[in-house]
């Protein structure tokens, strides 16, 4: 299990973090370290807590070992001994933070788990084993190290994504560093599954054959997991990690192989209507009490007029909190969702002319102030692994997914209730 060993830190606590990781590693603590947690809004005005969580073999164990011990030396920061005995506490009995201290707030698994380690000689000369603290300059590596890291911890939640994110991210400007985008292109590769709280899963190893762009890996993907096959092909994937493409390699027995998942899924999905009396409602939502800002195609711009209209829109309380949310109005209820989701019913509702066009080579293009809702998205890109190139064609900004073919295309169109023209 995990416990904490609880300090008292000042400074600029990304440099602590730093510090800190760096004699984790040194010290050879590396993989019985669990996560480092800092007190929210730790910026290095005045003191402020932070925790560090060890696995502890044994529940009663009070007393830190001798190598714990030096941890704490080598740290130099007073550690809290709970009840005048025990050096250790249980996220539970952290109740005395709870004022100024966010448990996941700076959650940062900085390992891999054991069973699932790569050696000092892993994938491309990565010759730790550990999530690197500081700048990742190469977004591709970044997310690839996040898949790692996600596919050795299983599953988690939201909040120890968000903050794997900011550690791989650290020092990129704010734009870079928003979690949302890279879950959203995880769920789009068919690498993890996401409850309606936050929550992921890896999805188990898997080999896809499409129908016309080859074999790729995807789910769950390690240097360890690349080391099975006898041989693979690397490319860059549009912001992705990088695709693992399988057409001239031996199977592993244990990866079970799925052939046109594209199509499957294509055929299952509900119509867009149906679809959207699945999302959830927001029947806190009362205009009077909130400003309002409707989507015009480019921003969000304040709503003056007195009744509402159907739309997309910010939504941000007048009085007490002042969050600011995304919502759809369909003309009788509020509805939630993703931006792109609801962008694109608020077009659907609105009566917009909504039309794509797929070349002969099996390409699909997309206007991208139109791009698709995720779940009818997803298809496109498991259809060849890759994840849609953002084109400029004139002054318009188009999507395109590659050998898509025309029977998926065709499908999907339908459920949506748009055009499908050839180009």
């Amino acid at each position: 299990m995990v416990k904490y060993l609880l300090f008292r830190g000042a400074g600029d606590p990304r440099t602590l973090r730093c510090r800190i990781w760096n004699i984790i590693r040194n010290s050879g603590l590396g993989m019985h370290v669990e996560s480092l947690k800092f007190q929210r809004g730790a910026i290095g005005a005045g003191d402020y807590y932070y925790g560090i969580g060890v696995n502890v073999d044994d529940p009663a164990q009070t007393q830190a070992t001798r190598e714990q011990l030096r941890l704490i030396d080598d740290i130099g920061h007073r550690c809290f001994i709970q009840n005048g005995r025990s050096s250790f506490f249980e996220e539970k009995d952290v109740t005395f933070l709870t004022a100024n201290f966010e448990y996941d707030s700076f959650l940062v698994p900085i390992r891999f788990d054991p069973a699932d380690a790569p050696e000092m000689d892993s994938l491309d000369g990565i010759e730790s084993i550990e999530l690197e603290c500081g700048l990742c300059t190469d977004d591709a590596l970044a997310m690839d190290k996040l898949l790692w890291w996600m596919s050795a911890k299983g599953e988690g939640s939201w909040s120890a994504f968000r903050d794997a994110v900011s550690l791989l991210w650290m020092g990129r400007p704010e734009g870079q560093t928003n979690s949302w985008p890279k879950m959203r292109k995880f769920l789009l590769l068919g690498d993890v599954e996401m409850e309606a709280d936050g929550r992921w899963g890896c999805t188990p190893t898997t080999i896809v054959q499409t129908e016309s762009a080859g074999a790729y890996l995807a789910g769950k993907s390690t240097p360890v997991v690349l080391r099975g096959f006898n041989s693979y092909e690397k490319n860059q994937n549009n912001g992705g990690p990088t695709r693992i493409g399988l057409d001239h390699c031996s199977v592993p027995v244990d990866i079970p192989v799925i052939h046109n998942p594209a199509l499957a899924i294509s055929s299952i999905l509900p119509a867009w209507s149906e679809w959207m009396g699945f999302l959830q409602g927001k029947p806190d939502i009362a205009p009077h009490r909130y400003t309002l800002r409707l989507y015009d195609g480019h921003g969000f711009n304040v709503y003056e007029e007195g009744n509402v209209r159907p739309g997309f829109y910010e939504v941000e309380k007048i009085e007490g909190s002042h969050s600011v949310k995304q919502a759809l109005y369909d003309g009788q209820r509020w509805l939630g969702g993703a931006f792109y989701d609801l962008r694109w019913l608020a077009k659907k509702i609105g009566g917009a002319d909504l039309e794509v066009r797929i070349s002969r080579e099996g390409s699909l293009l997309i206007p991208e102030a139109e791009r698709w809702p995720l779940l009818y998205e997803r298809p496109l890109v498991l259809s060849s692994g890759r994840l849609p190139a953002l084109q400029e064609v004139g002054e318009h900004r188009i999507l395109a997914y590659t050998a898509v073919g025309g029977e998926v295309a065709g499908i999907l169109a339908g459920k949506l209730g748009i055009k499908l023209k050839e180009t």
